[in-house]
């Protein structure tokens, strides 16, 4: 008798999209994608927390596409 084995799919991969709307009251003209942490006036706490919240969100992606990359060649190699 002979069994047919798949190919392991490795774990279930969560894809979703991040965004917010959110402005700082004081400058709203602040944008952390085209000014980053040096066009921060003042050092307003809230303009420092949504770069801080952009450079987590570059930091998510990137590990996320890192892990993506690193899943399927082990999938590659498996098969």
């Amino acid at each position: 008798m002979s069994y047919l084995k798949l190919p392991d799919e490795g774990p279930a991969m969560y894809k979703g999209v991040i965004r917010w709307h959110v402005r700082c009251p004081k400058h709203t003209r602040y944008n952390p994608d085209n000014g980053g942490q040096g066009a921060i006036v003042g050092g307003c706490v809230t303009c420092l927390k949504l770069y801080e919240l952009q450079s987590a969100v570059r930091t998510i992606r990137r590990l996320s596409a890192e892990l993506e990359e690193a899943n399927q060649e082990g999938m590659d190699k498996a098969a």
